[in-house]
């Protein structure tokens, strides 16, 4: 398998980890911030229309959510590992890398 294809997807993967851990531990920050106040303040609610527009987007966005992603590079790790033995043209790594053709140093050669 092509070694640049294999660190090209490693450090994507690397990347989607880092963000999906950085938000957790904001998520967390966030909630601490508004949940762990010892003089019992609290934060006044609110309420704000919601568009089917805006349902549908938060929908999708919920998609992505940290823990989900963390699964899904843990998989795709996991996959990259049973083919450490394939060529360069292995489709299955090609394919890996699809989502990521957007990217300035992925290679159209990679493109299965």
């Amino acid at each position: 398998m092509s070694a640049e294809l294999v660190d090209f997807l490693k450090a994507r993967l690397d990347e989607d980890e880092q963000t999906a851990l950085d938000w957790q531990r904001h998520k967390q920050a966030l909630t601490e911030q508004y949940t762990a106040d010892p003089k019992r303040q609290h934060v006044r609610p609110f309420r704000t229309r919601v568009t089917d527009a805006q349902v549908a987007e938060y929908a999708h966005a919920s998609r992505f959510d940290p823990a989900r992603v963390l699964r899904e590079v843990e998989a795709k790790r996991r996959i990259l590992a049973l083919h450490k033995e394939c060529d360069a043209r292995c489709y299955i790594v090609q394919v890996l890398a699809v989502p990521y053709d957007d990217h300035p140093d992925y290679r159209a050669e990679w493109r299965p």
